[in-house]
């Protein structure tokens, strides 16, 4: 993406995340609201529901985030600046589910380490299921964008003359192939949904590239894995402010 892309992308995430933390907010007020008045807040229900309603607000969130990003830019660094937006929105979702583990417990202190398990069992298996419905659309984020081909001085008329090129399945050495570059980004994206992978800083980004290249026995140069660093770093950042 060029910079007014990247701002555009930027702008929508920020609307369709205020929007979906609102409207997840509002919902689970609603809730509590009808629980306490069935006089059922007290349960694991309430948990459960609590999850269930994240998941509803986070999967139309996914929707709208790859169908509105897609009408601006579909290259990588556009899908990446999706999984960050997401991955921010999640830590805000956190707060939903500690609260009804309180309000289910509230009378019974005893029970709250099992709730409390169980209902980070369910939203962790939730915040998979939503993760993986992102993936699926990873691959369609394969194309330049035009400010990129236009920086470039590449028209549109030229790409689609020009042949792919052949992808051997072995890398002999020096510049890793265009395929191991996407089996790095989708092995980020999945330490990252997994929380496996939860960086302070660009240089802990840049370190779980460069050991997943180690381990896959793959020469890498310094500055290209930093450049990638700093992209995903930059855009988890722009996804918090």
């Amino acid at each position: 993406m060029d910079t007014l892309e990247r701002n555009q992308v930027r702008l929508i995430l920020e609307h369709l995340s205020s929007e979906t933390r609102r409207k997840t907010s509002d919902a689970q007020k609603a809730m509590h609201a009808e629980h306490s008045a069935k006089k059922v807040l007290q349960s694991g229900n309430t948990v459960r529901r609590a999850v269930d309603i994240v998941e509803e607000h986070a999967a139309k969130f996914v929707e709208q985030a790859v169908d509105q990003t897609a009408a601006v830019a579909q290259d990588l660094d556009a899908f990446n600046v999706i999984a960050a937006s997401l991955t921010a929105m999640f830590r805000g979702f956190e707060p939903h589910l500690h609260n009804a583990i309180r309000l289910a417990t509230i009378r019974d202190s005893e029970r709250s380490q099992s709730v409390a398990g169980a209902g980070d069992k369910l939203f962790a298996e939730m915040r998979s299921r939503v993760f993986k419905q992102l993936e699926i659309h990873r691959f369609s984020f394969t194309k330049p964008s035009k400010g990129d081909l236009a920086a470039k001085g590449i028209g549109l008329a030229t790409l689609a003359a020009i042949s792919p090129p052949v992808v051997e399945k072995r890398n002999p050495g020096g510049k890793p192939l265009a395929a191991h570059w996407d089996a790095m980004w989708a092995a980020i994206a999945v330490k990252l949904w997994s929380g496996e992978l939860q960086p302070k800083s660009q240089a802990d980004v840049k370190k779980a590239m460069i050991n997943w290249f180690n381990e896959a026995e793959i020469e890498i140069g310094d500055t290209a894995v930093t450049q990638r660093a700093r992209q995903l770093w930059q855009a988890m950042q722009d996804a918090d402010s």
